[in-house]
């Protein structure tokens, strides 16, 4: 009785180890012939990386890590947007300047600025997320980027570009910032954002002719009104003046040199049709326009050009002035004078004390 016991335990044993053995064998055999998912599924793989994905990457900064945009083209390519600096954004544009040297290349932090006075397209330019202005864009390249920069902010991306420092050394005493800036559009195309944001401002209107003769010429690219006139707020009086008899906003100035300005001989001085100071040239192209403006004169050739009025709505009180004015180097040529040179300085600058 007791060994038919054990026999019956020991092939109760083996049945059930062999039970065991072929139940997850039929199973998987199963998944095989039904192409169960889960026996043939492949590893997942992760998405091709979109034009977005490329330019926006997490960046280190003194405020920790942000999200950036990066609205350069390729690194290599050639960094030919130029940043207007003027007063305290050139002295700190200069600074960095000094602390880059050699390198002289490096990222910049470009920020829409809605509430520039008569200027809602303004972007300003920072040497970090958070810093000081070292310049920004003039006006005919602020128009179209303002809006996808805008677009991006809102995503809450911080816009980028390489730049690169130039001048500061010999007869190129001033320094100046250039940008690598990819086409607006194509920023557009990649972060998907709607083309009607490129501009947030209606684009200048053309600029009015001005008759071509011996005597008024036209200093005019006849492209717009891009110019932007600097010390607008000192002359209000009379640009109320000048806007009673422009009822378009538009009307004709006319450059007026000031050698005896005690602030900068080189002012170059903007007049409306009723010979009222409304503003001036920026310090920095007035001292090629000064030059200009001389041998025209001597040519007897008046310095004048399409104007227009900005501002003066119940969000912007203030007057403010825009030009169609050429490059000094153009006007030279067309009318066959000298091409103005910035005055040569020897020495290389130096950082200021």
């Amino acid at each position: 009785m007791s060994e038919s016991l054990v026999e019956l335990f020991v092939v109760a044993f083996f049945s059930v180890g062999i039970i065991a053995f072929l139940v997850p064998v039929g199973r998987f055999a199963m998944r095989l012939l039904a192409g169960s998912p889960r026996a043939l599924a492949a590893p997942p793989t992760p998405p091709a990386p979109t034009p977005a994905d490329q330019r926006t990457f997490t960046l280190t900064t003194p405020r920790g890590g942000i999200r950036v945009a990066q609205l350069s083209g390729s690194a290599d390519d050639e960094c030919v947007v130029s940043v207007e600096s003027d007063g305290p954004a050139y002295d700190r544009l200069f600074a960095w300047w000094v602390e880059l040297r050699p390198e002289r290349e490096s990222m910049v932090f470009l920020h829409a600025d809605p509430d520039a006075p008569l200027d809602p397209s303004r972007v300003v330019i920072t040497e970090t997320d958070a810093g000081d202005r070292v310049g920004r864009l003039p006006v005919a390249e602020a128009v179209l980027y303002h809006g996808v920069i805008t677009a991006l902010t809102e995503r809450s991306l911080t816009c980028t570009a390489y730049s690169k420092i130039t001048g500061g050394t010999g007869s190129r005493s001033r320094v100046a910032l250039k940008l690598n800036l990819d086409s607006p559009r194509r920023i557009a195309a990649d972060f998907q954002i709607a083309p009607e944001r490129l501009v947030v401002m209606p684009a200048p209107q053309a600029a009015a002719p001005i008759p071509e003769s011996a005597n008024a010429p036209s200093l005019a690219t006849g492209r717009g009104y891009f110019y932007e006139v600097v010390g607008e707020s000192h002359y209000q009086e009379a640009l109320l003046r000048a806007s009673e008899g422009a009822p378009d906003g538009r009307f004709t100035a006319r450059l007026v040199l000031e050698p005896e300005n005690p602030h900068d001989p080189n002012a170059v001085a903007v007049h409306s049709p009723d010979g009222e100071t409304v503003g001036y040239l920026p310090a920095d192209d007035a001292v090629l326009y000064a030059r200009l403006l001389t041998d025209l004169l001597a040519h007897e050739v008046a310095p004048v050009c399409p104007a227009t009025l900005v501002g003066g709505s119940a969000d912007k009180l203030n007057l403010g002035v825009r030009l169609d004015l050429d490059r000094p180097t153009n006007i030279a040529k067309r009318f066959g004078v000298p091409v103005p040179r910035r005055p040569r300085v020897e020495n290389d600058a130096q950082p200021p004390a």
